[in-house]
């Protein structure tokens, strides 16, 4: 019985070794992404019911409001034609707390845009709840579509 006890400390020891080393290792690791070809890559692999146009980032603050243009280094954003709300915007921001910041105005467009339809297209209202949006390090996602499990799964695979 004390020996099974010992190695049971043993083995305990050693998977607990295992997994601080791994989560030690993984820290260090910060995350890339070509912010263009994510938001195309978006574009391609995800269903829209509406056509989607990339939008000139000089225009961002016209639906991002308190957009600060320090705050982000590079963007892509694709919005639809005003018939639905379908979008998809990818941003990497100079560091870490201008992405939350990003991520505050994102949040705060949703919401500006479920008032927006609750009068004339609800059922945008029940597309815009299943947002994703999704920061990252620098970087921040943010796609509103029907399929909200194939945008999780193409973000996933594109922070691979």
């Amino acid at each position: 019985m004390a020996v099974y006890m010992k190695l049971k400390r043993i083995v305990s020891g050693l998977l607990l070794s295992a997994l601080i080393a791994v989560t030690a290792s993984s820290c260090g690791q910060s995350v890339t992404v070509d912010v263009e070809a994510a938001a195309d890559t978006l574009y391609r692999n995800i269903t829209f019911e509406d056509t989607m146009e990339p939008m000139d980032s000089s225009m961002l603050s016209s639906i991002y409001s308190d957009i600060q243009s320090d705050d982000v280094v590079k963007c892509k954003v694709y919005v639809s034609s005003t018939a639905t709300a379908e979008e998809i915007a990818v941003f990497e921001a100079k560091d870490s707390a201008a992405a939350s910041r990003l991520e505050t105005i994102v949040n705060t467009r949703v919401q500006e845009q479920k008032d927006i339809y609750a009068d004339y297209a609800p059922l945008e209202v029940s597309r815009l709840e299943k947002a994703v949006i999704r920061k990252e390090g620098n970087y921040l996602f943010f796609c509103v579509a029907a399929d909200k499990d194939k945008v999780e799964s193409e973000i996933d695979a594109l922070l691979k």
